[in-house]
């Protein structure tokens, strides 16, 4: 690990030395994806401003450009490079993590700008990508099939996800050690119909069950899940040719040990936990003695088997719980049916017809289009499954995980001990149940989101939305990052929904809020429809905290920045104070002053995300915070926060946080707390409370 990090470290240097302008000359090295903005793909540097580089230090990067390049290809370009920027919380996707797991050290753009060589090379496997699409070109099923074949998963339509989620069959269309398992088992049939022909094919079964697990991941492109199934093909094979006899659980540790030893980050991916996780359990299952031992007179195979599929399904509810905050509760019936359903017809029917495509043979199209009839009813039948996705709160995914320790203990306990087992943990799920929330305690999360907003107000199990995030084409911060973080906390529905104003980047979401959460009370500046005005003068009190509407004045027909609704949250208790100030401009600050009195508070949002046209002197003076949190992007395209905004606040002894620079900032608020203290809440960032992990420095600055 220390070698690779430092060979990581070294790539990293050699990137960003030269500045953010350099010319490349790189290699294509996977199919390229469209996006929103061009195409998106990963290249394997040869050299930067014409000065070669050796072989271990040559990085990958992930590229940006306007035009699709071919697998294969090598490029001259002039690219702008930066850093690897990913926006963290306690929940949602973790960009950083996934790309250092992916080997990516930067990203890039080409500048169109000056002109760039591309050299096209022959690749048999962009060839087999192309026939493929062109034959699937009309298919329903079109997703799944390039996605169990090659890797490549956006052409999964978001309803499919949603479908093959809410089945539990999602693992089904990626490729896993299953997929690679089955063809190994191909080929070794195979195999052994050639060993019985000459003695001199007698190790024809493991050679061509290797032969096509290893096309199987070259045609994935190697990715790090299909070579970790693949390592596990060939060290079974070569502990049964070698008639080394180790336990099933020892060849698994092996196999760990290789695997880390290649890729010794992939521990960053949930994929690797899932992949080893699904692998022990099945191991534990077969050495039950009530499985392995059955008497075929009494139970037939069919059931041991259907027994076995049960059982793996049910033991992998903790961790699907405890990465993803849900299970499946159809999990088990569509495992059942589709496991065999995938293993014996599905996947040698597409490398059947991937055999044909490569020799081009006429009827090729028929045999893709016995593959589409063959994943048509999953398709259908997991749209039956809408609905059965538990999402689970962290006390649930927890209370999962007990009961199902629980049980793995009682396999070596007597029934004396399983009873006790049993009485404790029904008191642990009596006191979870029974237990309330502290009421003198509450929070304020300040969401990492990028360039806009989105604050969550909690208390008492009740959540108060202010603004709800960007969105784009095929989703928003409310889908992907708000939603998931209220469920994880057991919140199904809000008490209000205010927004600042309406610019995409503070409102984006809140259709999705609306429909998915039904706030009781919405407060905007805008004239919506169901929304009340944020007029200056208005006041409520929520879970015993005072909300004041600070501006504006009057409600205006459409709301842009000066019109953002600027409210104080006040503890009286606690002698705690919170403005939301949207991105009022310095004008609004002016008019704000005339009632200094009211714009005292212990914590400041950062009015425009720091921006030079807020955040005056006079304002902040006013204030007078001990803390200012800006809601930011680091590395965006704004150049946010201004550097002399920064300072007037540093200035003036006020501690400074953005999202950009430390992640989710999250403020708690204790009334039990002594008055002796100075403070009756305190602060807590996510990237701190994690340690400043070497590789997020590493990836965000381009130095460790």
């Amino acid at each position: 690990m220390i070698i690779k990090g430092h060979q990581l470290q070294q790539q990293q240097n050699i990137i960003f030395k030269s500045g953010a302008d350099i010319t490349i000359t790189a290699q294509i090295d996977s199919f390229f994806k469209q996006i929103r903005h061009g195409y998106e793909g990963t290249v394997l540097l040869r050299s930067i401003n014409g000065q070669s580089l050796p072989y271990f230090l040559q990085p990958k990067i992930r590229l940006v450009s306007d035009y699709p390049f071919q697998l294969g290809d090598k490029i001259e370009a002039t690219v702008f490079v930066k850093a690897i920027y990913g926006q963290l919380n306690e929940v949602g996707f973790d960009i950083e993590s996934y790309y250092f797991s992916q080997g990516w050290l930067a990203k890039a753009s080409v500048n169109h700008r000056f002109p760039f060589i591309v050299a096209s090379q022959y690749s048999y496997r962009q060839l087999l990508y192309e026939r493929t699409l062109k034959k699937l070109d009309h298919s329903e099923v079109k997703g799944p099939i390039i996605a169990l074949v090659f890797g490549q998963r956006n052409f999964i339509t978001p309803l499919q996800w949603q479908q093959y989620r809410d089945s539990g069959l999602i693992h089904l269309i990626a490729i896993s050690g299953l997929h690679i398992g089955v063809m190994f088992f191909v080929g070794f049939c195979l195999g052994k119909i050639l060993s019985r022909c000459s003695s001199t094919l007698i190790w024809a079964p493991w050679i061509i069950g290797t032969g096509l697990a290893c096309g199987y991941a070259w045609l994935a492109g190697f990715s790090i899940p299909t070579c970790r199934a693949l390592i596990m093909c060939i060290l079974a094979s070569i502990f049964v040719l070698s008639n080394n006899r180790q336990s099933p659980l020892k060849k698994l540790l092996i196999t760990l040990s290789i695997v880390l030893l290649i890729y010794p980050f992939s521990g960053l991916s949930s994929s690797f936990w899932l992949s080893f996780y699904a692998v022990s359990m099945l191991i534990f299952i077969l050495g039950q003695p009530a499985v392995t031992h059955q008497s075929t007179e009494k139970k037939s195979n069919l059931f041991t088997g259907l027994k076995v599929q049960l059982l793996i399904v049910y033991w992998m509810f903790p961790i699907t719980a405890f990465l993803f905050d849900g299970v499946s509760l159809s999990s088990l019936l569509y495992n059942v049916i589709f496991v065999p359903w995938f293993s014996f017809l599905v996947v040698p029917s597409i490398f059947f017809a991937l055999f044909m495509t490569m020799l081009d043979a006429d009827f090729s199209l028929l045999c893709w289009q016995l593959v589409e009839y063959l994943l048509l009813p999953v398709q259908w039948s997991s749209g039956y499954a809408s609905g059965t996705w538990a999402e689970l709160s962290i006390n649930q995914v927890y209370l999962v995980i007990t009961v199902c320790c629980a049980m793995f203990m009682g396999y070596y306990l007597n029934w004396q001990a399983r009873v006790w087992l049993a009485v404790v943990l029904l008191t642990v799920v009596v006191h979870n149940w029974i237990q309330k929330e502290d009421e003198t305690k509450w929070k304020v999360d300040i969401l990492d989101v990028g360039h806009g907003l989105s604050i969550l107000i909690e208390r008492n199990g009740r959540a108060v939305v202010y603004d709800t995030g960007n969105r784009w084409q095929q989703g928003s911060i409310a889908e992907s990052l708000l939603l998931p973080l209220l469920r994880k906390r057991g919140i199904h529905e809000l008490d209000a929904l205010i927004l600042s104003h309406l610019d995409a980047d503070h409102a984006g979401g809140r259709g999705v809020i609306e429909d998915t959460l039904s706030p009781r009370l919405k407060i905007a500046p805008q004239t919506l429809s169901g929304y009340q005005p944020c007029i200056r003068g208005k006041h409520w009190i929520w879970q015993g905290l005072k909300f004041d509407i600070l501006w504006p004045e009057q409600q205006v027909e459409r709301a842009y920045n000066p019109h953002s609704c600027v409210i104080r949250v006040t503890d009286e208790k606690a002698q705690f104070s919170l403005l939301l100030t949207g991105d009022i401009d310095a004008l609004v600050e002016w008019i704000l002053l005339r009632t200094p009195k009211e714009l005292q508070s212990d914590v400041l949002i950062v009015p425009h995300h720091g921006s030079a046209t807020s955040s005056i002197p006079q304002f902040i003076e006013s204030v007078n915070p001990q803390l200012a949190i800006a809601s930011l992007s680091k590395g965006g395209r704004w150049r946010l926060p201004d550097e002399k905004v920064v300072q007037r606040y540093n200035q003036r002894g006020i501690t400074w946080l953005d999202t950009g620079q430390y992640g989710q900032v999250t403020i708690y608020i204790d009334e039990n707390l002594s008055e002796i203290d100075k403070n009756m809440w305190q602060v807590s960032a996510i990237r701190q409370a994690e340690g400043e992990r070497w590789y997020r420095q590493m990836l965000r600055n381009g130095v460790e």
